[in-house]
């Protein structure tokens, strides 16, 4: 959306390009099955529950589920489910005050309070004065907002208090628009539970494939003989995700999709990345995509 804002204002014509991180472009009821089909991938659900999903369930545009008896099936993925991290499937999840997480995202909507994420240190963050300034929000500006909390938009829970207007249902249009004319890298962690088959599947029935899904490697150094938050370190080339490139037509844009292996919905929240993914692996992708020339 502030790439769509920067383009149709005109007032960097230094613009060259974007990266969107975990971001779906939305594209119908196709999306709305990503979720489940993650879930099967990370062998989460039995094969006869992914095939009794699969044959049970339609979707509607708002991924309202047809049917009782796909309805029983998702309440039983989710039953499956209740314990785990949809946004790293490998992850701890993260109790707040005790309770086990609610619902799965299939069954949130946009602004929700999202379950086993550990928002504690971000709020901490970002309700500091001093980041405040640093972002250039007033003191005033707090008394309107209130505190900063995940997800806090006003009109979706009783608690939210920022009052922010939905510009657009679908971002797939922006996509459109914009990948002819600038450079764009579209990443996401492959642990993220849904999200990350979505954005391939939207972005696959915008833009034609002309360069096919293959691994991506970088070099990975160890520091002292070991990982941050392992035991051993494995020097050497590694296979770092998967990428996937589209035709955009022949007016200067680029369009790459990544994925970061290893990663969940936070990419750079691996202790363990932050060796290589945030110093080695992001710039080289950035130059690829993006050229040489980012600051």
């Amino acid at each position: 959306m502030l790439a769509d804002a920067i383009d149709r204002a005109g007032v960097l014509p230094q613009f060259k390009g974007f990266l969107v991180g975990n971001g779906g472009p939305s594209c119908g009821p196709k999306q709305c099955s990503a979720d489940v089909v993650s879930a099967y991938g990370h062998n989460l659900i039995s094969t006869e529950l992914y095939a009794r999903i699969t044959q049970e369930c339609t979707f509607t545009m708002d991924c309202t589920p047809q049917g009782n008896r796909c309805e029983e099936a998702l309440k039983e993925m989710q039953k499956c489910t209740a314990g785990l991290n949809d946004y790293d499937a490998y992850r701890d999840c993260y109790h707040k005050q005790g309770s086990i997480r609610r619902a799965g995202r299939l069954q949130l909507g946009f602004g929700a309070d999202p379950p086993c994420i550990d928002s504690r240190q971000a709020a901490l963050w970002l309700n500091g004065r001093d980041v405040q300034e640093a972002i250039h929000m007033n003191a005033s500006d707090t008394a309107t907002a209130g505190r900063w909390e995940i997800c806090n938009v006003k009109g979706y829970n009783p608690h939210d208090n920022l009052n922010y207007t939905q510009s657009s249902a679908e971002v797939y249009p922006i996509y459109q628009r914009l990948a002819s004319k600038y450079r764009i890298l579209v990443y996401a962690g492959d642990n993220d539970g849904g999200a990350q088959r979505e954005t391939e599947w939207c972005l696959g029935l915008l833009f034609p494939v002309v360069k096919k899904w293959r691994p991506w490697l970088y070099d990975k150094r160890c520091h002292d003989g070991a990982d941050v938050g392992t035991r051993y370190c494995q020097t050497g080339t590694q296979v770092g995700g998967f990428t996937v490139d589209y035709g955009v037509g022949q007016h200067g844009g680029e369009l790459q999709y990544v994925t970061v292996h290893g990663s969940g919905h936070m990419v750079p929240q691996r202790t363990d990345f932050a060796h290589t993914f945030c110093p080695q692996i992001l710039p080289t992708k950035i130059s690829q995509v993006l050229g040489n020339h980012v600051c």
